[in-house]
């Protein structure tokens, strides 16, 4: 049998030195494509992460229309309730469900455009490993793997966040009863509990226990969905069946796959700390490097890559 067939042990898949040279490699060799998609997806990211929009201060000494501004709180909330009695509530609460819903409505748009270009992206790791090259149209070709990978974030965000409020219960659960008497006795009541030693330290420790809880839980569950993405832009599998595969991938792995995520956002934070545009070739080494490392612990077909290196 070659050495190039069948998956590798996983520890031999993720050989951190040999995943991030070929991830160099492709990057200086397929600079283009993968430059372009990194380029979009840091796009993307910033646009679902704000708008980027900078508010600037009015002027101090006068308000929005030329009128001199509150000198206090009291003159502000007078001038605030003087402009909400002008104001229809009924046209005010349409505004406000717009706004809510253009909102959504982007939301939907910005997950599902990510989802499809996110896809594309993956294949054309896939191309480039499997294949030995890629273009830009493949990174438009994702539709097919757009909304089973939108199902996929959307599941992997409910166990997230699901996993977070068990862990956290118990420090809330702590916060909470060392808040009792002080709920129990309104504003005052929570004030003066506030301002007592005992409540502190009891709130210290549930805040603590919330920490550490969500902190572990983490470094379990994160792990077991990483691959997740790729189970079902490469892989072709559902979003279930990708959970069942990813879980199943990391089990006995967890620390390998920790390590590597230790070192990937390394290189993300150093491309961060450039000015965000260090993000575009931090991307396009790490994120083809981790999918090799999945497609050589779970790839058959090794032998048949054009891409020598990946596959041994």
């Amino acid at each position: 049998m070659s050495d190039a067939d069948g998956p590798l042990p996983f520890s031999q898949a993720f050989d951190l030195g040999k995943l991030i040279q070929v991830g160099t490699d492709l990057l200086s060799t397929r600079t283009l494509p993968l430059v372009v998609g990194s380029t979009l997806l840091l796009f993307l990211d910033l646009c679902s992460g704000g708008g980027g929009q900078m508010n600037l201060p009015m002027n101090p000494s006068s308000g929005g229309d030329g009128e001199e501004a509150p000198a206090d709180l009291d003159g502000a909330l007078r001038a605030l309730e003087g402009m909400m009695d002008q104001v229809d509530t009924s046209a005010l609460l349409l505004m406000v469900l717009g706004a809510v819903g253009c909102g959504l409505v982007l939301t939907v748009i910005l997950w599902l455009v990510k989802s499809w270009l996110w896809a594309g992206w993956l294949k054309m790791h896939e191309d480039l490993i499997v294949k030995g090259d890629s273009g830009i149209p493949v990174l438009f070709s994702g539709g097919d793997r757009m909304v089973p990978l939108a199902l996929w974030t959307l599941l992997a965000a409910t166990l997230r966040f699901g996993v977070f409020v068990v862990a956290a219960t118990p420090g809330v659960a702590i916060v909470l009863l060392g808040l009792g008497d002080g709920l129990q006795g309104g504003m005052n009541g929570l004030r003066d509990a506030l301002f007592d030693e005992g409540t502190l330290l009891t709130l210290a420790l549930g805040l603590t226990v919330s920490l550490l809880g969500s902190v572990v839980a983490w470094l379990y569950v994160e792990p077991g969905l990483v691959f997740g993405e790729r189970a079902v832009a490469i892989g072709g599998l559902g979003p279930l069946d990708a959970l069942e595969h990813s879980w199943d991938l990391a089990d006995g792995n967890r620390i390998s796959i920790l390590v590597f995520g230790l070192v990937a956002g390394l290189i993300y934070g150093t491309g961060w700390m450039l000015c965000c545009v260090g993000m575009v070739p931090a991307r396009a080494v790490v994120s083809p490097a981790f999918t090799l490392g999945w497609m050589r612990a779970t790839r058959n077909d090794r032998a048949s890559w054009a891409n020598r290196a990946a596959a041994t």
